[in-house]
């Protein structure tokens, strides 16, 4: 008796449903005309449909508007799904005081990765590869880059970060391979004898990992003896970890790279060509925030170092794919290109002026000859490049990165 008596007070006025109608009827309206022909039919058809045989649903749930409805309803589902999402990802993947990556509903929050920040990333790496992020974070041993209360206070929020002396940046254009090469690299066992890489998606959050030598070829119990605590007498196990941050490619996020590309954070850098398409966006990230930016060069030249770059050409074994000699060709004619460009108009806007920088203190490409020579940038541009080729089923490739990752050493090319 109650419910029946609450029931008709739930029900929608007619003035509510009115209004309703009018505002779905005018979002039909309004967008059709944008709307592609077998579109438009299908909506028809699907309103006909409800209309002759569902009259109720149609009238009294759907506002006699069925699909413009149901699209409205849908979409607001997206839009509450997204806001929970990013509100999780707040809370547990980045929310804490010691995190500094974060995800926001439409924002780009890659924060900036420098020093002692650094050491506080947790991509989704660590969080969607479960009991192989042990296996690719080794070596807890009594060396590393941090000491025991961080790697306590990582403990208490549930991630694994063992210590780690080095750190090797990936980074790329989308699409490049780049966290393709960071699975390869944190959670493939070498005892196996293929390996097929994992579907990845575009994202505007950086993927961490752990890479230790040692851990290759172990097997569970082992892992288990060192993540636990076990005995650390063995060389192989005072091994420590290299960090492997996977850094996305979205253009809007390409500012905050060279803020970790100094030398007190990151020790080597792997860069990812696609070498089935253009060159065009990834030298444009390879030339402005490496290449000529002054924080990065400057930085490199005080340290007396060169910032070695491992340029890799993925994806070869696919139809179509260039090889690293003509991937080199293409990327020295685009830098030449770029550097055209702005020396062009840095002297429109300096009166001709010839010095090192170019526009807003900017380091300028060095040319002798008629081109870029890739295998000497300039005394101002610290910079070593060396180009290689590999494709996700190229066992041999995949373990030249996985060495230049490890140590540094470079692949010897046929």
């Amino acid at each position: 008796r109650p419910i029946k008596s609450i029931m008709p007070t739930m029900a929608t006025s007619p003035k509510t449903k009115g209004d309703i109608h009018h505002l779905l009827t005018t979002l039909r309206k309004s967008t059709a005309p944008y709307l592609p022909p077998p579109l438009l039919q299908t909506i028809h058809a699907a309103d006909t449909y409800l209309h002759i045989h569902h009259p109720s649903v149609a009238n009294n749930y759907l506002a006699s508007e069925p699909t413009a409805a149901l699209a409205s309803s849908l979409f607001l589902a997206w839009i509450v799904w997204k806001s929970l999402l990013s509100l999780h990802y707040f809370f547990h993947g980045g929310g804490s005081g010691d995190s500094s990556v974060g995800w926001g509903l439409f924002g780009r929050s890659t924060a900036h990765l420098t020093g002692e920040q650094g050491d506080g990333i947790h991509g989704g790496v660590l969080t969607l590869l479960g009991k192989h992020a042990n296996r690719a974070g080794v070596a807890m041993g009594k060396k590393g880059g941090r000491d025991e209360r961080e790697t306590s206070s990582s403990s208490k929020l549930g991630r694994y970060e063992p210590p780690f002396q080095e750190t090797v940046v990936i980074c790329g254009a989308s699409g490049s391979g780049k966290t393709a090469l960071l699975h390869y690299l944190c959670c493939r066992n070498t005892a196996e004898i293929s390996w097929v890489p994992p579907v990845t998606v575009t994202s505007l959050v950086a993927n961490v990992g752990y890479l230790a030598e040692s851990n290759y070829g172990r097997d569970d119990s082992d892992d288990a003896a060192i993540t636990n605590g076990g005995s650390d007498s063995s060389n192989e196990r005072d091994k420590i970890a290299v960090r492997i941050i996977d850094y996305p490619g979205h253009p809007s996020l390409n500012t905050q790279l060279p803020t970790l590309l100094i030398p007190s954070t990151t020790s080597r850098l792997v860069f990812a060509f696609d070498a089935t398409q253009s060159v065009v966006e990834g030298v444009s990230l390879l030339y402005k925030s490496i290449l000529i930016h002054s924080q990065v060069c400057q930085s490199w030249k005080r340290s007396g170092k060169k910032l070695v770059i491992l340029v890799v050409c993925t994806k070869s074994d696919e139809k179509g794919a260039k090889n690293h000699k003509r991937m080199k060709i293409q990327v020295r004619n685009e830098l030449d290109r770029l550097r055209k460009v702005d020396l062009a108009l840095a002297n429109g806007g300096s009166n001709g002026e010839n010095n090192n920088h170019g526009r807003n203190g900017a380091v300028k490409l060095e040319v002798k000859g008629k081109t870029i020579d890739l295998e000497h940038l300039g005394d101002d541009i610290p910079v070593s490049l060396h180009f290689m080729e590999t494709g996700f089923c190229d066992l041999a490739g995949l373990n030249a990165v996985r060495e230049f990752v490890a140590n540094g050493t470079l692949p010897k090319l046929k």
